[in-house]
């Protein structure tokens, strides 16, 4: 993957095989580089009341729905995202549901991915969400031939006004099927992508120093986020943020806290609230950290664009007098 400027750097959350031994870097300059990426994107941690609810669950469940609904109800209403996933994944996985192992991938999409995962990928007025029918787009370049696109399983998009487009978050999913009959994985397609849409807001004039995008390689029941950045010329740093999984089935609950780190880190904000202020506007983000969004003077656009730890700026500079609000 170094051959386009994608470097893998994993640590104790190793993408096969590790990297360092690939790269061969020696072990002090390996490790700076992965506490460098742990330290510029964390992972979320769950409040200790809602962890204990998901560890009681994870007991209630394999023996009553009922009393696992109730458990599901007393997580704090904050937590929202949590609790429609949760009353998701508690429908999907009774007794009377069909087992997930066997099916194909949209059918496995519909049954274990989505339900668990859209819950944190909420559309607002700045972002939208599509499945499969959604394309990651490649920057033009001089040569008309080597434009293209890729076709996402999963992506929450940049999407206001007149701006352009810009994949914010990419998933590939490969059903468990696939990943036992020995096909290949996903890294490199979900690489790519992530490269592309890097790419095209560089080539649409929408970028900055600190522009990430998150995507999630689903493989079976195996899942990694990972964050992708260009924090030097050429050198895209594809960085694994965290590994979690899906749950087999109702006997394996005890997945899901680890599972719900990860879907808050990439939450989407949600924006509430629009206003005007010497010259700023001003977007205020619905989330638990009350993080915010500046859209600053008549020349230039910014807006931090949020999915946890991930954010965006975005410049206008480029569109003159077009009217994007």
């Amino acid at each position: 993957m170094s051959i386009n400027g994608i470097f893998l750097v994993d640590g104790f959350n190793c993408v096969y095989p590790y990297s360092q031994i690939e790269y061969g870097f020696d072990k002090c300059t390996w490790e700076a580089m992965v506490e460098e990426c742990n330290g510029l994107y964390p992972v979320d941690s769950l409040r200790e009341s809602t962890e204990n609810s998901i560890t009681k669950l994870s007991k209630a469940i394999k023996k009553d729905i009922q009393q696992s609904k109730a458990i599901v109800n007393e997580i704090a209403e904050e937590e929202d995202s949590i609790k429609e996933s949760l009353h998701n994944v508690l429908s999907l996985y009774s007794p009377e549901a069909s087992k997930k192992l066997d099916q194909h991938e949209n059918t496995f999409s519909l049954s274990a991915v989505y339900p668990m995962v859209l819950p944190f990928l909420r559309e607002s007025h700045l972002t939208t969400t599509n499945g499969t029918d959604g394309k990651t787009m490649k920057k033009e370049s001089e040569n008309a031939s080597k434009k293209g696109c890729h076709f996402s399983d999963l992506s929450v998009n940049f999407d206001y006004g007149a701006m352009p487009k810009q994949a914010l978050a990419i998933v590939e999913i490969k059903p468990p099927h696939k990943v036992r009959n020995g096909s290949l994985p996903d890294l490199v397609k979900l690489a790519y992508q992530m490269k592309d849409s890097i790419d095209k807001m560089i080539d649409d004039k929408m970028d900055d120093k600190d522009i990430t995008v998150l995507g999630i390689l689903v493989e079976g029941f195996r899942c990694t986020l990972f964050v992708m950045n260009l924090r030097y010329q050429g050198l895209y740093r594809l960085a694994p943020l965290s590994i979690f999984f899906i749950p087999r089935e109702r006997h394996d609950f005890c997945v899901l806290a680890s599972s719900y780190e990860a879907l808050s880190t990439m939450q989407v904000s949600e924006f509430s609230r629009l206003r005007k202020r010497k010259g700023h506007i001003i977007l205020r983000a619905r989330s638990g950290n009350q993080k915010k969004c500046i859209l600053r003077g008549e020349n230039a656009f910014w807006g931090k664009i949020h999915f946890g730890c991930v954010r965006g700026a975005i410049s206008k500079s480029h569109y003159g007098s077009q009217n994007a609000f």
